[in-house]
């Protein structure tokens, strides 16, 4: 069998990362290149003159492998599994410096809050634009751009990173000239050779819409239809509500049954049925035997390896199973919580819910389980090697 071709990459191990780190990319696109040329504005770079400023995107380390971020679909979860980088310069990772007091704390507890902005809409380039004419009138809680929920989250935090600078007026360039900032990228990448393609590239164009982002766009349409807009405004609410959670908090206390048909209406239109649409049963089913499939080639072939492929995968592996076993626990407790709003309400947007998370869940733990089953193969042949008893590059 001829060699796969190696590819050189950068990872992201998950033990190198703490709560809070700010994670800055730009890739080789249009869009990329226009929020850089516009965020090197003298008003927004904060230097005297116009510049290109490195990077056009920013995001918060929240937990164990999970990043925030404000991307067009909305905040959103970005998991780093199956994820990595192209090119070393192409991304930037910046803590508070040692220090810094209390920096740990403010550090934790910025990334702590970066989920509650979660599903929120995302700013477009308009709004972006916007920050140049000192006109952005949006609620920092209900419309981000990216660098603006890292800064919002280190504000609310109680740990502005800079005096006289905004979080809506925050550009990723800046973020790179913050005094209370550290570049840590060389401690946090990792070098790898390997012949696994990943899913996702941080720095650049990728393949498959990741899940959550999807999830995002859908929520945030469901919000503008036309059903629920016409139900809100039967009961006096004219102001659409930022997400999908806050919908359900109105519907929950109005207990309105148009309201309630309008959102589970606007779910199903989205593929969000009690019933799984079979284009999304095939996905999911996919998705499942690709793990088996990866699996057993790793069967077959991890033995033959080179030692940079066999730790990229058993690293992949490891993330995945960590993220896994981070969303897990909040998936059951969704589960649990949709089963009483049910019981207590009998309003079927939570019934429609309950079911959904719970399918939900129930792939993660079959997921996880086909990945445990790759972790355990590959950690073998790593301690058959003894490769668990050299220090890390």
């Amino acid at each position: 069998m001829d060699p796969l071709p190696q590819l050189s990459l950068f990872a992201l191990p998950i033990d190198r990362l703490r709560v809070g780190d700010i994670l800055l990319t730009r890739a080789d696109t249009a869009s990329s290149m226009s929020i850089r040329m516009v965020s090197g504005a003298p008003e927004l770079s904060g230097l005297d003159r116009w510049v290109i400023e490195e990077f056009s995107h920013a995001a918060i380390y929240a937990a164990e492998g999970i990043f925030v971020e404000a991307v067009t679909s909305g905040v959103s979860r970005l998991a780093i599994r199956q994820t990595a980088v192209r090119d070393r310069d192409n991304v930037r990772i910046l803590r508070l410096k040692p220090q810094v007091p209390d920096g740990e704390a403010f550090a934790a507890r910025a990334g702590a809050l970066a989920p509650e902005f979660l599903y929120r809409r995302y700013a477009e380039f308009k709004q972006f634009l916007a920050t140049l004419r000192d006109d952005l009138r949006d609620s920092t809680r209900l419309r981000l751009f990216c660098s603006q929920l890292v800064g919002a989250a280190y504000a609310e935090a109680g740990l502005p990173l800079f005096d006289d600078v905004l979080p809506e007026k925050l550009t990723p360039g800046r973020l790179t000239r913050s005094p209370l900032l550290e570049d840590v990228t060389d401690r946090c990448l990792q070098p790898v050779l390997t012949d696994k393609p990943p899913a996702f590239y941080l720095d650049g164009k990728h393949g498959p819409e990741r899940e959550h982002h999807a999830e995002v766009k859908a929520f945030q349409a469901v919000l503008k239809g036309k059903e629920v807009v016409r139900a809100l405004k039967r009961l006096g609410i004219r102001e659409r509500p930022a997400t999908l959670l806050a919908l359900q908090r109105i519907l929950l206390d109005t207990r309105d049954e148009r309201l309630d048909e309008a959102i589970r209406k606007g779910l199903h239109e989205h593929g969000f049925r009690e019933v799984e649409p079979p284009k999304m049963a095939a996905q999911a089913a996919a998705l499942l035997d690709d793990a088996r499939t990866d699996v057993a080639r790793l069967s077959s072939e991890v033995a033959s390896m080179s030692n940079d492929v066999l730790l990229y995968w058993l690293r992949d592996a490891t993330n995945t199973l960590l993220q896994l076993d981070a969303d897990l626990p909040e998936r059951w407790e969704q589960v649990k919580g949709y089963q009483v709003l049910t019981e207590r309400t009998g309003l079927r947007t939570f019934r429609l819910l309950h079911v959904l998370w719970e399918r939900r869940a129930r792939l993660i733990e079959e997921g996880r389980a086909i990945t445990h089953g790759e972790q355990a193969l590959l950690m073998a042949e790593v301690r058959r090697r003894g490769l668990d008893r050299q220090p890390p590059p």
